[in-house]
């Protein structure tokens, strides 16, 4: 039997894929994609100047298939959660629309609850105009704002909107399934 030595996480990781037959990457159209949409507004690097151009930067970033999900959190005044991010403190709230420049610290604008539910509002309103109609590269995105599911369809460069009448209580529920 052959003695290995390999010092290094990278050198592990070498040899372990040597022994790796390749995995196609790609997820097939009919894949549903969840995102937490709040993690990917906080992992976006190079952020553009306007949250117009932030709504475009994420609706061009979405996955490709057939259907997307784009979950947000909730905010409640009353809950333990609320609580806990007073007593961690929070950013100035700042008003926000399409010209309005992102601020420099873009983590910090998102510390503050106020500052989240109007950027999340600001997307939903933001997408729904006929300049973004184009933009999804799947045939549905499901946007979770608060209690309600917006879906938002697309046909030949032709967007159709529609507020789902049914309230959610949690991401768990809120998915059409």
């Amino acid at each position: 039997m052959r003695q290995l030595t390999i010092h290094g996480h990278s050198q592990v990781k070498h040899h372990l894929e040597t022994f790796a037959s390749p995995v196609e990457s790609c997820c097939p159209e009919e894949c549903t994609h969840i995102i937490d949409g709040n993690a990917f507004l906080q992992s976006l690097m190079r952020l553009p100047r306007t949250f117009r151009e932030l709504a475009l930067t994420v609706i061009q970033r979405l996955p490709k298939g057939r259907t997307v999900h784009f979950v947000t959190d909730s905010y409640f005044d009353d809950s333990i959660k609320a609580e806990e991010r007073l007593r961690r403190g929070s950013s100035a709230k700042l008003l926000i629309g399409p010209l309005t420049k992102l601020p420099r610290d873009f983590g910090a604008f998102m510390h503050n609850t106020d500052n989240k539910k109007q950027l999340i509002k600001f997307l939903l309103t933001e997408w729904h105009l006929p300049d973004y109609a184009c933009y999804p590269s799947t045939r549905s995105v499901y946007f979770i704002c608060e209690y309600e599911c917006f879906c938002q369809q697309l046909e030949e460069c032709y967007s159709v909107c529609a507020a789902s009448s049914r309230r959610y209580s949690n991401v768990a529920t809120s998915l059409p399934y």
